[in-house]
C-alpha cells in the first residue's frame, strides 16, 4: 500500500472540501482585506443613501445583514449546489466546469440581495428607509465588484 498520496488525491480531496459555489464566501475568509474593503463599501452606499442614519445602526446592520447572508449562503453553496467539477477518465483528473466559478459569483449576489434585504427589512421595521431595495442591490453589487476585481487582481499578480 502506498503512503502517500497523488496529486489526483490531493486535487479530489481538495475540490470535496471546496466546491467551486463556496468560492465566494471562502474568498473572504482567505483573504480578510478583500472583505474589509467590501464591507466598507456596502457602508458607503447605504451611508449615501441615509446619510441621517446613526453611524453604529448602519455598521451593525452591515456586519449584521452580510453575517447572515454568508452563513446561509455558504449553507446553500455547500449542501444545494452542484459541486462544480466533473472527473475526466481520459486525464484521470476532477476539472472544473468552466462557467461555474463565475456563475458562483453571481449566485452569491443574488443570494446576498435577497438575504440581506430581509435583515435589512427586519431590523428597520419601526424606521422608514425608503428605497431600500435599491439601496441593498446597488450595496451589494459594489462590495460584489471589489470582491470580484480582489480576486481578478490577486490572481493576477501571483500566477
Amino acid at each position: 500500500m502506498d503512503e502517500y498520496w497523488t496529486l489526483d488525491e490531493v486535487m479530489f480531496f481538495a475540490d470535496t472540501i471546496f466546491p467551486v459555489f463556496t468560492q465566494p464566501y471562502l474568498l473572504v475568509v482567505f483573504f480578510p482585506w478583500a472583505a474589509a474593503l467590501a464591507l466598507l463599501s456596502e457602508m458607503i452606499v447605504f451611508w449615501r443613501f441615509y446619510p441621517d442614519l446613526k453611524r453604529w445602526r448602519l455598521i451593525a446592520g452591515v456586519l449584521g445583514a452580510n453575517a447572515f447572508s454568508w452563513f446561509v449562503g455558504i449553507g446553500i453553496a455547500a449542501y444545494l449546489m452542484p459541486n462544480g467539477f466533473w472527473y475526466d477518465p481520459m486525464t484521470r483528473q476532477h476539472v472544473v466546469i468552466q462557467p461555474y466559478p463565475i456563475l458562483s459569483f453571481v449566485v452569491a449576489l443574488l443570494l446576498s440581495i435577497v438575504l440581506e434585504y430581509l435583515v435589512w427589512r427586519l431590523i428597520s421595521w419601526k424606521k422608514t428607509m425608503p428605497s431600500l431595495s435599491k439601496a441593498n442591490a446597488i450595496a451589494n453589487v459594489v462590495s460584489y465588484a471589489v470582491l470580484i476585481g480582489c480576486w481578478i487582481g490577486f490572481s493576477f499578480f501571483f500566477h
